[in-house]
């Protein structure tokens, strides 16, 4: 019984890290930041308040297509993940 739980307990321990090195994984990590980095060169080109509030409304997109459920650069910068 204990080893059970033992043996339970480590598999759910290491099932992010084997999750996470599949190749699916792998290209929504690649595409995130494709993402991120167009959103960073959109603000990083930003010189005053319209140039930014552009940058706000602007969605990038992936490799593929922009998905309708993707935000904009704003929810991204609002979260503090551009930096």
């Amino acid at each position: 019984m204990i080893a059970a739980i033992l043996l339970g307990s480590a598999a759910v321990a290491l099932a992010p890290a084997v999750v996470a090195r599949t190749e699916r994984m792998q290209t929504m990590r690649a595409e995130w930041r494709s993402v991120l980095a167009q959103c960073r060169e959109r603000y990083a080109g930003a010189r005053s308040a319209a140039d930014t509030a552009r940058a706000d409304v602007w969605y990038p997109a992936t490799r593929r297509e922009r998905r309708p459920a993707d935000p904009a650069c704003a929810a991204y910068r609002k979260h503090g993940m551009l930096r």
